[in-house]
This record gives structure tokens, sequence and C-alpha cells, in this order.
């Protein structure tokens, strides 16, 4: 699975081929779904999102112009309908908890399993506490694997303003840890 691969399904997508946006719907379903679900907090709601992604592109396949990686276009697409979901709904904040619950190591003890699962715990709640545009850049960074151009275009904002906002949430993360005792170290 290779950018390059990704751009020649969306091609094919763009020419009205049903297998290509197979490949597309298998490969990303459950990254966009659960970036989705973290905005939504609702697996229900999210699938639906996750699918109207999906169907916007096979209609809209032919207007990538190539400028990031298929992935980050449809994160960017993602992140857009979700915001527009919780405009219309109260604001319901997003949880890494998933994402975190299933960091666990096979080789460690069951004591190291534990202490590991009491840090992730803390680290969510650390997390949790950011607000929602920091929680948002340092997930795309450490959870999806983004570069700050990828961050930049996925959330729509100038790639030295990405790199501010991860300073600042960087910092603020730091600082959560602190307050609650926690050090960087692993456990």
């Amino acid at each position: 699975m290779s950018a390059d691969d990704d751009q020649r399904q969306l091609s094919k997508v763009a020419n009205g081929d049903r297998q290509a946006i197979g490949v597309l719907y298998q490969r990303y379903h459950k990254r966009v779904f659960h970036f989705v679900r973290r905005y939504v907090n609702d697996a229900a709601a999210a699938e639906d999102l996750t699918n109207d992604v999906f169907i916007e592109v096979w209609q809209k396949a032919s207007s990538y112009e190539g400028r990031s990686k298929v992935s980050s276009w449809l994160l960017g697409m993602a992140r857009y309908k979700a915001l527009s979901e919780v405009r219309k709904r109260k604001p319901v904040h997003s949880k890494s908890e998933e994402i975190l619950d299933t960091l666990e190591d096979d080789a460690d003890d069951p004591e190291m399993v534990t202490q590991k699962r009491d840090k992730g715990a803390a680290i969510k709640r650390c997390i949790a506490s950011l607000s929602n545009d920091h929680r948002v850049i340092l997930e795309l960074i450490y959870y999806h694997e983004k570069s700050m151009e990828e961050v930049s275009d996925i959330l729509d904002i100038p790639k030295n303003t990405a790199k501010t906002r991860t300073f600042h949430a960087r910092k603020q993360l730091s600082a959560e840890m602190t307050k609650q005792g926690l050090d960087r170290g692993w456990p």
C-alpha cells in the first residue's frame, strides 16, 4: 500500500471504477471511522459520517489535486464532516481511550502491564484535559503518524500555525503530566 497506489486507485474511482473505491474503503475505513469517532463520540454517527466520506470520495475523486497524500485528503474530508456534525449537536469532547487501551506489550510481565495500563489511563486523563485543537493535533501526529504538512492540510491551517499548536500542546501536556505526578518514562 503506497501513496502512488492510492493515487492510482483514486484516479480509477474518478473514472467510475467501483472496485477501486472498494480498495480505498478497505484500506481507510477503520482509520477514518476512529478519527471521526473521536470528534463525535458516537459509534453510529461515526459510521454514518465515515460512509458519507466515501460517498464524497466517489462523487469528487476527480477534484483530488495530489497536493497531499490520499489518506490526508480523506482525513481532511472526515474532519469537516465531523465538525459539521459536532456543530449540529451540543459539544462532545473526543477521547483517545480506544487507541491507548490497545497499547499493550505481550512481552511484559503482569506487573509491568498493570503499571503501563495505570500510566496509560493517567496520560489519557491528561490528554483529555487539553483543548480540542491541541488534542486533535497530538492525535494526528502521534496516533495517525501525520507529518506537519499533512496536519496543516487536514486541519486547513498554515504549517507554522500547526507547529505552534503542536509546541503549545506538548507544553500543556507536559505541564499536566507533571501536575499529575507522572514522569516522561514508560512505565
